[in-house]
């Protein structure tokens, strides 16, 4: 993926210098940022008198219904960042808006810093009232800032000073850098990290969580030498909120039957199904299903009918797990029809 072209807001940088990573020319995963047309659209604010309250608003033990908008128009009305009241109503109680880099704001994140402070606040008022959250993400297939040399308690720090400018609920860490991964070295970047974005934005007052590809949880030291995210859930995992597991766009291992999505995934990945992870050690309560809304939000593989996904989370509840949905992005369900389908399922 380029970065080039692309709307920017620069980041306050607190004392480094940092190297540009070279995007990877083919992300494992479908969260991609792409160049924005200019838009005309009219921006008002909101009224929260026409606002309904979701019927499972957040709670940080709830279940979660996440959306990302990575809305590359370049608009800033209401609509664009599913705000309540003019947005159709909907069961996401968890918006995050892509992407944040090293290099600045992108995409949604930028369209919503070209917000003026009381428009701003109107949607947030929205938000708010209807019992949602809404996040920034950082990084996503766009940026490998472990490979790329970026110092991680400084990325920390920016990333937390734009979700305190910009009024945000808090950060999704959506870190895929394949490369230090797989060179062990992904890790500890990943852990002081975390360490330092939750001195920046404490627990009870901001909420973080991370996007990790499912594959990442995998137990093998032979594919991950210092453990992926086994690692980082055992040294930080207290300080993450919950995660938003990527199952998709992982190739073999599809995750698309409730056989290998649940209980044995298979494939290049063995042992990285929701409960295969949870058996591992992570906590259920933590552990997100992610997928693509429709067939166009996947690079490769994953993607599940809404009836068949809605079955598998059926089962998966009666088995005793509801940490809830995510589904990439909102402009494949700005209806909000599937995410409704999956909550029921959860109801």
């Amino acid at each position: 993926m380029k970065t080039t072209g692309l709307f920017i807001i620069a980041a306050t940088l607190i004392s480094a210098t940092f190297a540009k990573p070279t995007p990877p020319s083919a992300a494992v995963h479908g969260h991609k940022i792409r160049a924005p047309a200019t838009s005309n659209s009219t921006t008002k604010a909101v009224s929260s008198s026409k606002i309904a309250e979701l019927s499972v608003p957040f709670s940080t033990s709830g279940t979660k219904f996440v959306t990302y908008i990575d809305n590359t128009s370049g608009s800033t009305a209401a609509t664009s960042f599913a705000v309540p009241g003019s947005a159709p109503d909907n069961d996401y109680n968890v918006i995050i808006l892509g992407f944040w880099l090293d290099q600045g704001l992108y995409d949604s994140g930028y369209s919503w810093a070209q917000l003026d402070s009381a428009t701003r606040q109107s949607y947030l008022d929205a938000i708010h009232a209807a019992g949602k959250k809404i996040l920034i993400s950082a990084y996503g297939a766009a940026e490998w800032p472990t490979s790329g040399g970026v110092d991680p308690t400084t990325s920390a720090k920016n990333l937390a000073a734009i979700v305190k400018q910009y009024d945000l609920d808090g950060a999704d860490i959506d870190w895929e850098d394949n490369n230090a991964m797989d060179a062990g070295t992904g890790e500890q970047w990943l852990i002081t990290f975390q360490n330092a974005l939750r001195d920046e934005l404490p627990s009870g007052d901001y909420l973080i969580s991370h996007a990790p590809q499912a594959p990442y949880f995998i137990v093998n030291t032979a594919q991950y030498p210092n453990g992926a995210y086994q690692t980082v859930h055992k040294e930080v995992g207290s300080s993450i909120d919950w995660y938003n597991t990527q199952f998709y766009n992982q190739g073999s291992s599809g995750y698309d039957t409730c056989t290998t999505l649940l209980t044995q995934s298979g494939g290049a990945f063995p042992g990285t199904s929701l409960f295969e992870i949870i058996d591992s050690g992570v906590d259920s309560d933590k552990l997100l299903i992610g997928k693509p809304a429709t067939p166009a939000g996947a690079t490769n593989t994953g993607y599940m009918d809404p009836s068949a996904l809605a079955t598998c989370l059926s089962q998966a509840k009666a088995q005793g797990w509801d940490a809830g949905v995510m589904l990439w992005q909102y402009t494949l369900d700005s209806s909000g029809s599937i995410i409704g389908e999956l909550a029921s399922a959860l109801s």
